[in-house]
C-alpha cells in the first residue's frame, strides 16, 4: 500500500491550518501544522515532510528565515518549499526562490492550482530521489565490478603465472626426453614448436659407448638391481657429456649414443673424462662387491640429418645418416683391438689440436657392413707421474 505523504503548513493563522488541512486532507494527504517558524523548524527535524507549506510573515522569525535554515541543514535540504503568502511584490518572490523554494504561490489562492503545483513537486521530488538512489546503486554496483575486476584481474594473473610455470615445469620434464640443445639446432625456442618433419644437415661428431659384456653381469641381477645399476652409471656419464657441449641423443639399452655439433675435441675430451671417471667408478663398485665395468668408445664425424620421426600421436628425435652406424661399427672394433677408445680417420683430421692427445693410427679395416675401408686411430690416455 503506497504511503501516504505529508504536507507541514506553516501559518500564524490558525484558521490558514484548518483550512489548508482540510484541503490536504481531502486529495489524498497528511498534515502537520506549526503556528509560527521556530515549531515548523522543530517539526521539520522530527517528522521530516515531503513538503512544507510556508507562510512568509509570522512573530519570531519569518518564512524566509525559516527557508534559509532549513536549507542549511543537511537532512533537510531536499524538502520542497512552497511559500503561501500575501506579499505579492516581485521582489519578494524572488528573494523566496533564491533561498532555495521551488515555488511561490500568493493568497488569496486556488485551491486546484495549489493542489497542481504541491503534485508537481511531489512528483520531481520523487523522480530526483529515484534518480538520487539509482545514481548510488549504479555507484556500488561500479564499485563492486571494480572490485571484481581487480580480483579478476589478479586471478588472471595468477593464473598466467601458474600456466607459465607450468609450461616451464612440462617443458623441464620434456628436456628430459628431447634436450634443449636439440630444439636449438631445429632453430626451436619450446617442445611445443617441434613438428613432425622438422629437420637439419649437419656435420658433427657421434660418440658410441656401450658397456662390454654386460649381458652377462644383468644375469646376477634383479630387474630393479639392473635398472638401478645402469641408472646410476648413465648418471656418472651424462654430465660429463653435457660438460663438453654433447646431446645425449638416445639410450640403447647399456649404450649411449651422443653428438657434438661444435667440437670433434670436444667428443674426444668427453671420452677421456669418461673413461677416467670410470677408474674411479670401479674402485666404488669393488668395494660394494660388484663387478669393475669395462667400456668401449667409437668416435666418428661426417654429415647427419637430425630430426623427427614417427607418426602424429607418437613422434621421436633422432639422427639419420651412416655416419652415425660408421661410429657404432668404430666402437664395435674395441673389442677386437682390446682398446677402450677409437676414433675414425674423418674424426682425426677434424681436431683443432692433435698434439694435446697421444694418439697413434692404429689400423685400416673394413667396417662390417660397409664397402669402404675406413682408418682407425687410437687414442691413449696419459697418465700423470
Amino acid at each position: 500500500m503506497k504511503r501516504k505523504q505529508t504536507i507541514l503548513i506553516v501559518d500564524d493563522n490558525p484558521e490558514n491550518l484548518a483550512l489548508l488541512g482540510n484541503i490536504m486532507t481531502k486529495n489524498g494527504y497528511n498534515s502537520g501544522f506549526a503556528l509560527n517558524g521556530i515549531t515548523a523548524l522543530a517539526i521539520a527535524q522530527k517528522k521530516h515532510p515531503d513538503l512544507i507549506l510556508l507562510d512568509i510573515m509570522m512573530p519570531d522569525i519569518d518564512g524566509f528565515e525559516v527557508c534559509k535554515q532549513l536549507k542549511q541543514d543537511t537532512k533537510l535540504a531536499d524538502i520542497p518549499i512552497i511559500f503561501l503568502t500575501a506579499k505579492i511584490e516581485k521582489d519578494d518572490i524572488v528573494a523566496g526562490l533564491e533561498l532555495g523554494a521551488v515555488d511561490y504561490v500568493t493568497k488569496p489562492f486556488n485551491e486546484k492550482e495549489l493542489i497542481t503545483r504541491i503534485n508537481t513537486h511531489l512528483e520531481l521530488q520523487a523522480t530526483k530521489k529515484e534518480l538520487r538512489d539509482t545514481l548510488a546503486t549504479l555507484a556500488k554496483q561500479n564499485d563492486e565490478l571494480h572490485t571484481k575486476n581487480l580480483k579478476l584481474e589478479q586471478l588472471t594473473q595468477e593464473l598466467k603465472e601458474a600456466q607459465k610455470d607450468k609450461l616451464f615445469k612440462i617443458n623441464k620434464a620434456y628436456e628430459r626426453f628431447v634436450p634443449h640443445a636439440f630444439l636449438s639446432l631445429l632453430s626451436k625456442k619450446s617442445i611445443t614448436d617441434i613438428n613432425l618433419g622438422d629437420q637439419i644437415e649437419k656435420k658433427m661428431t657421434i660418440l658410441f659407448t656401450d658397456i662390454r659384456g654386460f649381458t652377462s653381469i644383468s644375469e646376477n641381477m634383479t630387474p630393479q638391481d639392473n635398472f638401478d645399476f645402469i641408472n646410476n652409471y648413465f648418471g656418472q656419464i651424462e654430465p660429463i657429456i653435457l660438460q663438453y657441449q654433447g646431446i645425449i641423443d638416445k639410450y640403447i639399452g647399456d649404450a649411449v649414443m651422443a653428438l657434438f655439433p661444435y667440437s670433434v675435441d670436444n667428443a674426444i675430451d668427453a671420452a677421456i673424462a669418461i673413461l677416467k671417471m670410470l677408474d674411479e667408478y670401479n674402485k666404488i663398485l669393488q668395494r660394494a662387491d660388484l663387478p669393475a665395468l669395462q667400456i668401449g668408445i667409437g668416435i666418428h664425424t661426417g654429415p647427419l640429418m637430425l630430426g623427427t620421426i614417427g607418426g602424429q600421436n607418437r613422434m621421436d628425435s633422432t639422427v639419420i645418416s651412416d655416419a652415425v652406424n660408421i661410429a657404432a661399427r668404430i666402437e664395435n672394433l674395441t673389442k677386437t683391438y682390446h682398446t677402450p677408445l677409437l676414433i675414425s680417420e674423418a674424426s682425426y683430421l677434424e681436431l683443432s689440436t692433435k698434439t694435446k692427445y697421444s694418439i697413434q693410427k692404429l689400423d685400416r679395416v673394413k667396417v662390417k657392413g660397409k664397402s669402404k675401408y675406413v682408418n682407425i686411430f687410437e687414442i691413449k690416455l696419459v697418465t700423470n707421474g
